[in-house]
């Protein structure tokens, strides 16, 4: 699978929606929503899908990833989904040393659950914010939400309920004016535009921390296993609390 290179001059296009996108987009929210629907019967409540599924320019490759925005024991999330799925995989993972390391469920349908191991700060919430982030209640009535995507593009369903397609442009015609659009500061918008254009000049996409821990521990005792380990852990940490 070739990496998405950023799209740097781009003014605005129209992209339609056709028969292929709604029997796509049909599919992933379904399985976004019934995972979404087990976890709001449990009560978990800021949860949402991020990404293209939330903002609706989907393709064959696009992930279903779900996103707990706060920390919770993770059997409140690990019990219910039980219930209903199997893991095919669990891992911790954490982009960069100042990242927030997650703990991420791989679900045997194809979607992915991830939650946060330590508070995240404002910059974090509005990552989710800024990729696109549609709830529960959302994926129900149909709603779509503007976002960025990996090409550093802004994409702008219309109407955002239902749409028939969306507008597609480069975020480099204006950050003030994208921010804006996004809710987000431009600071956060011009930290995600320099990691993008460092991974797309140096060709890495790796992660700093990744480890698959056993389907039978959970996230918190391995998660306190890796702080001994690893002083940075601690040290980002200490700095949250």
């Amino acid at each position: 699978m070739g990496r998405e290179k950023i799209i740097y001059n781009l003014d605005p296009i129209w992209v339609s929606f056709d028969e292929e996108w709604n029997q796509l987009i049909n599919e992933l929210r379904g399985r976004a929503l019934e995972v979404l629907t087990f976890l709001h019967k449990a009560g978990i409540n800021s949860v949402g899908v991020f990404g293209s599924v939330a903002r609706g320019d989907v393709t064959r490759r696009s992930d279903v990833d779900i996103h707990v925005l706060h920390p919770l024991p993770s059997y409140q999330i690990e019990v219910p989904l039980l219930e209903r799925f199997s893991f095919i995989k669990k891992e911790i993972v954490q982009a960069t040393p100042n990242h927030i390391p997650k703990g991420i469920w791989y679900l045997d349908i194809g979607v992915s659950v991830s939650i946060p191991l330590i508070p995240p700060n404002r910059r974090e919430y509005e990552f989710y914010k800024m990729a696109g982030f549609a709830t529960y209640k959302d994926i129900k009535e149909g709603r779509f939400f503007l976002g960025i995507d990996k090409q550093l593009t802004l994409i702008e369903p219309e109407p955002l309920v239902k749409p028939s397609g969306y507008w597609k442009s480069s975020v480099f015609l204006s950050l003030h004016l994208v921010s804006k659009k996004l809710g987000v500061t431009v600071q956060i918008l011009e930290e995600r535009c320099r990691v993008l254009q460092y991974r797309d000049k140096k060709g890495r996409t790796g992660v700093f921390l990744r480890e698959i821990i056993d389907p039978r521990q959970n996230f918190e005792q391995y998660f306190s296993f890796l702080m001994k380990r690893k002083p940075v852990l601690r040290r980002l940490l200490e700095k949250r609390l």
